[in-house]
């Protein structure tokens, strides 16, 4: 071969990186000029206006939980909106939310409750005690279904009464924690929670039976594409994997992970046909026609630990936590994750967000 056959493919190589540094490069300075919204005090949060609620976690046992409220359309940021307009913190980590019947309800975990708030107004309508430790929420006819960390049961709260019944998940004769629940959603008539300890509980509202279905150890999110298939992320320590079930909750197929690739949130698209998730604290997208290929995405200075999807645009919100005590950064991508079009600082540990219409 001569000198010239042998410099060839070094030169393809060497431009191919160059190519690949080039576009990070670009990524990289389109994310920075982006512009950082001021804090105005005060963001006018009435329906005319879409607002994105930031959920901060806050720090376990410091009562420091921050809801913020984000104005996409004038860049605006309302930092602790809920402690300035109810004189008083949120409580001790701020694990979910959902809008519901006109009111915006908060997932309170260690304080053991779930707080109704007016959406324009952001004032507290309700407070009520669920569970010992609430980890999430979905709403069916009138009523929430609030899963929990601690009690081995899934909350039911009626939005009218607001009185509380328990649902067991698994019976638990040696006293200690079996049937750890977590995300829950409304799935064909069912309410349907993953149980880390690998099942599905599958509860009936008009016969009062459930069900368990057997799944992988470490399940935790769920997903309804638009095949009407219910998707099933888990991951523990050993391993992680999607699950695809039918609505006999059969399994049509399963994915698994590379075991040093941690899944730790999936949400489904605005179109149903893939999902998004965070792997390893990056971003990737799986297009359900062939789930076994990742899509990678750039989210630069971040790695991923709260993840959104803003179900009128489609927009994709993930949040950096940093070191779980600096206010962490919040980055927004165009619903194919390919350019940013948000990027500010909330409070401590974003997590989670809920997207509230004009």
């Amino acid at each position: 071969m001569t000198e010239a056959g042998l410099l060839l493919p070094l030169l393809n190589t060497i431009n191919m990186r160059m190519r690949t540094t080039l576009i990070t490069v670009l990524i990289l300075f389109m994310g920075s000029c982006i512009k950082e919204p001021v804090d105005s005090g005060n963001v006018n949060v009435s329906a005319k206006d879409s607002r994105v609620a930031v959920l901060c976690e806050g720090n376990f046992m410091w009562n420091n939980a921050q809801l913020d409220i984000y104005n996409p359309d004038s860049n605006a940021l309302w930092s602790n909106a809920f402690e300035a307009v109810n004189n008083r913190p949120i409580g001790d980590v701020l694990q979910s939310g959902l809008l519901y019947g006109n009111t915006l309800w908060l997932v309170v975990n260690n304080s053991g409750l779930i707080v109704g708030l007016n959406p324009q107004t952001l004032k507290v309508k309700h407070q009520v005690n669920v569970g010992k430790s609430p980890r999430f929420a979905a709403a069916f006819k009138g009523k929430l279904y609030i899963s929990d960390l601690e009690n081995n049961a899934v909350t039911v709260l009626d939005t009218q009464s607001l009185g509380t019944r328990t649902l067991p998940v698994r019976k638990n004769a040696t006293g200690t924690r079996v049937g750890w629940t977590e995300h829950i959603i409304e799935y064909n008539n069912f309410i349907v929670s993953a149980v880390y300890d690998g099942y599905l509980w599958v509860y009936d509202p008009q016969t009062d039976i459930s069900k368990l279905f057997t799944c992988p150890k470490g399940t935790q999110f769920l997903s309804i594409d638009a095949q009407n298939r219910l998707w099933v992320g888990a991951s523990d320590a050993d391993s992680s994997s999607l699950t695809c079930l039918n609505a006999d909750f059969r399994v049509t197929e399963r994915v698994e992970f590379p075991k040093e690739n941690n899944l730790t949130r999936m949400y489904g698209s605005v179109t149903g046909d893939s999902l998004w998730l965070l792997v390893g604290g990056e971003l990737e997208c799986r297009n359900l026609r062939n789930p076994r290929v990742a899509i990678k995405k750039v989210v630069p200075y971040t790695v991923g630990y709260g993840l959104g999807v803003n179900p009128y645009n489609g927009d994709v919100y993930v949040s950096d936590a940093y070191d779980y005590i600096r206010k962490g950064r919040v980055v927004g991508l165009n619903a194919g994750g390919d350019s940013i079009k948000y990027s500010f600082f909330s409070g401590i540990i974003p997590a989670s967000f809920v997207f509230l219409p004009r």
